[in-house]
């Protein structure tokens, strides 16, 4: 379909419509992890925005050019593209692309483990979705607020939010992402009947979503998960035994 609506805009020379096609396909590109294909198609489309003096359409390009920087582990050149992007948005007043830009300065804040820099660009952008009711951003930014606040040991603060996460995930019938919650909520908990709770519901959204290879990584997952508590238990034991000796021994 994007490449009719491409070849239709080229015929009837829309500059608008060419380029928002191929924002389209680019975006496709980088989500199957085509990334050098990606880069092409956004640059082109970015161009020819620029020709059609849409600023908007500029900054999508610039934001999915970030994107695909921060994938590539490029954070200097994903934060360089997401400050272009976010000063076009602000420009034309586009509170959506404000909020995304902002949840990607906190993925990047994450990736170099600055913890309340994160935290602070999430909950702004939270703040953006909820006020545009955007229910997939504010899941997604409750989910990363989760994330990170289950990397930072704060459990009951990562519960709160994922379970945000999967009541809006849930009310628009995202079935990966209620798979993939489910297995944050699966790290989260110790009790053993809400982990395998959160284990089933995880394989019965992957399993509706058609997503195989994601039940592998979910095996797997609980497969390390019960491997690393058991061995934490008999680090705690040997511990436990050891201070015992030296007091039998004093």
């Amino acid at each position: 379909m994007c490449n009719q609506a491409h070849k239709l805009s080229v015929d009837i020379e829309n500059l608008r419509g060419e380029a928002f096609a191929l924002k389209l396909k680019a975006e496709i590109a980088l989500t199957q992890g085509s990334f050098e294909i990606s880069r092409e198609i956004f640059q082109k489309a970015r161009d020819i925005f620029s020709r059609a003096t849409s600023i908007r359409g500029q900054a999508y390009c610039n934001k999915g050019l970030g994107d695909i920087a921060m994938a590539e582990g490029e954070v200097l050149t994903a934060q360089d593209q997401y400050t272009t992007a976010l000063s076009q948005f602000r420009e034309v007043g586009a509170k959506h692309g404000e909020a995304s830009c902002l949840k990607g300065f906190g993925d990047l804040a994450v990736a170099s483990s600055q913890w309340e820099r994160a935290e602070r660009h999430y909950s702004e952008a939270l703040n953006y979705y909820r006020e545009i009711g955007s229910k997939i951003g504010e899941a997604n930014c409750h989910q990363s607020l989760g994330k990170l606040a289950l990397d930072r040991a704060q459990t009951l603060l990562a519960v709160e939010h994922l379970k945000s996460a999967l009541a809006l995930y849930r009310d628009i019938g995202h079935h990966v992402s209620v798979g993939w919650t489910h297995m944050l909520l699966m790290r989260a908990v110790t009790d053993d009947p809400v982990r395998s709770h959160h284990f089933s519901e995880c394989r019965k959204s992957w399993t509706a979503a058609g997503r195989d290879d994601l039940l592998a990584i979910m095996n797997r997952e609980f497969h390390d998960l019960i491997l690393r508590e058991r061995a934490s238990e008999e680090d705690t034991d040997a511990t436990a035994a050891l201070t015992e000796t030296e007091m039998a021994g004093a």
